[in-house]
């Protein structure tokens, strides 16, 4: 359905003709009282879990007096040109065409649906510019990738700058002295952190607490600047991460926080209506009252705003209290404990070390604590006033667990019998994780080795899926067969075990194209889950 801009429609007869279209929406038709300036601060690998186990006063202030919700959505892949490219384009890479970090306009496998400036898919800058053809445009950023994203032709500004610290402060700068109506800052640093110390590190809480100070200048900036009709601040991300990636299809990659600050906007307000990244130029022509081009896919968020309700009808929600962090200081689970912490004074933390999910009557965290073996530790933080947190958890290892594997190479239509085949390399990883493997994108082989610990007797379900093939072998039985080249698909096997740990082998091929490989297990008292790695261990033991 084609959009109709609000300020087209400020006379009685046309509010009524399109009273349907816009039944709630109801922003001031008066353009004078429509917030001036937008600002799109967008930190690359930002996770919803790193603001909220960080030190983040500025962004608990946004929290505090804007809306907010830590459940919005990347697109798959999870990784960043197809991910910006949405949040300014409006649209997923079905339309847009960006699939990867390897795109280039003259590089490309998948044709946008439409093309406007530049021959690219039209952005939020060149809408804008066509419907607003005064509005001051700039953009900063310190990725240079996302120059390629957007049409320099129709900003008034744009910088690709050396570090979040210039790339912040030359946008301040500039802010200043032009008043731009819309400008987009692109910060890279906590993607750098997460890449080279691993996401929820003390180097990747750094980096989000250094975001955290930058933030604080930039809302300094917009209060000192006195600006006619106000700012809309809205910060977000590409991609959250897992370990020292980004990519896969995991909900710590998926999920992305998303906040909107500034006049007219619903204060303390958590977004329970479903948020895409795409939806964030929809946001942004929402508030300046342009219309969205035909091509786009995204919808404003109209219940961040105080004039709407939920789009979507939901039960009330408790108030928001941010995750717990669960960190320990060293790696030897003997002589390092366990500490807990919230970013919220008033909350209370209570703990469990077997998985299990926390309660109120969990035990109470009330100083560092030392775990006896390898564990499982989830927490989960509760406030006087009836809020809780979502569940976090971390898991302890000790020097004796983890998964062997071998790694060989070859063209394979099955899998190759190992025992034959000459290994590139071997090692150890804590997983049955292809992603923790130095290898070449296509035609190889990995064997995992490993030894599970069954705690209580029964019978126990396996399952493997594979593109291309896999088996599993348990105490030298072939149990799964999901062999052969093919898909992505999943196999089972069933069997009874005693307590104490069994001989585990999964083998894996791949071919070419998509490489995905999960074993997941269930039994007594056990749902369906991936094979705990705190169960994983490189010996029979005594």
């Amino acid at each position: 359905m084609k959009r109709t801009p609000l300020k087209q429609i400020c006379n009685a007869a046309q509010l009524a003709a399109l009273l349907i279209l816009f039944a709630g929406a109801n922003l001031a038709c008066n353009q004078a009282e429509r917030p001036a300036h937008v600002i799109v601060l967008g930190v690359d690998g930002l996770s919803p879990a790193g603001i909220q186990q960080a030190r983040t006063p500025h962004f608990n202030r946004l929290i505090a007096e804007g809306a907010f919700t830590f459940q919005a959505r990347a697109v798959l892949g999870t990784s960043s040109s197809q991910n910006w490219a949405s949040m300014i384009m409006g649209a997923g890479p079905e339309q847009h065409g960006i699939t990867s970090n390897g795109w280039e306009r003259d590089n490309h496998t998948i044709t946008p649906t439409t093309t406007g400036a530049e021959d690219i898919f039209p952005t939020i800058f060149s809408v804008l510019r066509d419907q607003r053809p005064e509005a001051g445009i700039a953009t900063f950023y310190d990725w240079s990738g996302f120059g390629r994203l957007f049409e320099k032709s129709v900003v008034n500004q744009y910088v690709d700058a050396d570090g979040p610290e210039e790339t912040l402060r030359e946008s301040i700068a500039y802010f200043a002295r032009e008043r731009p109506a819309f400008t987009f800052i692109h910060l890279d640093h906590v993607d750098h952190a997460l890449h080279t110390e691993g996401h929820g590190s003390e180097g990747y809480y750094a980096a989000v607490e250094h975001t955290d100070d930058l933030l604080g200048e930039l809302l300094a900036s917009v209060a000192s600047n006195s600006l006619p009709g106000g700012a809309i601040l809205i910060v977000t991300s590409d991609h959250g991460g897992i370990g020292t990636r980004h990519g896969g299809e995991s909900m710590a990659e998926l999920e992305i926080p998303w906040l909107i600050w500034g006049p007219g906007v619903a204060a303390g307000k958590q977004i329970t209506d479903p948020v895409d990244t795409y939806d964030t130029a929809a946001t942004v022509a929402y508030i300046f009252g342009i219309e969205q081009p035909y091509h786009w896919i995204g919808r404003p968020v109209l219940s961040a705003f105080a004039e709407h309700g939920d789009q979507v009808k939901v039960s009330p929600q408790p108030p928001f209290v941010p995750l717990p962090r669960i960190y320990s200081e060293g790696e030897n689970l003997e002589t390092s404990p366990v500490t807990l912490s919230v970013d919220a004074p008033e909350a209370e933390i209570r703990y469990t070390i077997d998985g299990s999910v926390p309660s109120h009557t969990s035990t109470p965290y009330e100083g560092p604590f030392m775990l006896s073996g390898p564990s499982v530790v989830r927490a989960r933080a509760f406030t006087p006033n009836g809020g809780e947190s979502r569940v976090s958890d971390a898991t302890f290892l000790t020097t004796s667990n983890g998964v062997r594997y071998s790694y060989h190479e070859g063209n394979w239509e099955r899998l190759p019998t190992f025992e034959t085949v000459p290994s590139v390399h071997e090692g150890g990883t804590s997983a049955f994780d292809l992603n923790a493997i130095p290898k070449r994108a296509d035609y190889y082989a990995v064997r995992f080795m490993s030894y599970l610990e069954i705690t209580e007797a029964g019978t126990y379900t396996f399952y493997v899926m594979a593109d291309d093939g896999a088996n599993l072998y348990l105490d030298g039985e072939h149990l799964v067969d999901n062999d052969g080249s093919g898909g992505a698909r999943e196999r089972s096997g069933t069997v009874h075990l005693e307590s104490g740990r069994h001989h585990l082998i999964v083998d894996y091929f791949d071919t070419y194209g998509d490489e995905v490989l999960k074993v997941r297990y269930e039994g007594p008292g056990i749902e369906k889950q991936p094979v705990p790695i705190s169960r994983l261990y490189l010996s029979a033991g005594e």
